[in-house]
Order: C-alpha cells, then sequence, then structure tokens
C-alpha cells in the first residue's frame, strides 16, 4: 500500500501478480468512496492518489489498512 504513496500508484495488475488479491475488488468500497470525494484516480491501470488526495494521504491509507467498521471481521 506505500506504493500509493507515489506518483505512479498501485498497478492492479502487480498487486494481484504478487498477493492474489484483485485489489479493485478487495478494496471496492474504499476505492469509489475516495474517487466520489476526489482523493483518488482508479482504473484497470492504476489507482493512484489525486493532487487534493496527497494532502490528506495518511488519512486515505487509513482507510485501505483500517477494518471497515461496516463489516464485521471474518469468524476464527
Amino acid at each position: 500500500m506505500l506504493m500509493l504513496r507515489t506518483v505512479e500508484g498501485i498497478a492492479p495488475a502487480r498487486f494481484q501478480q504478487a498477493t492474489g488479491f484483485n485489489p479493485l475488488a478487495l478494496f471496492a468500497e474504499t476505492i469509489r468512496r475516495h474517487v466520489s470525494d476526489g482523493l483518488l484516480e482508479a482504473d484497470d491501470e492504476r489507482i493512484a492518489l489525486t493532487a487534493a488526495g496527497r494532502l490528506l494521504a495518511d488519512s486515505v491509507l487509513a482507510d485501505f489498512v483500517a477494518p471497515d467498521p461496516i463489516r464485521p471481521p471474518p469468524a476464527c
């Protein structure tokens, strides 16, 4: 997720190759919310912070790593 701090952002294909997960699906709600707020740009090629998003990078990144309060954690 630290790649999100770079201008290049995250390449979904590279993320999926490295982790086995499609980030556009895995983080769909977080991405949708931040795109709607003008803080992220996302397509099949990259997920990246906008100029406004770079000013709030810590908050945006926190939404990717913190559990979603709406969705309960999976049962162990």
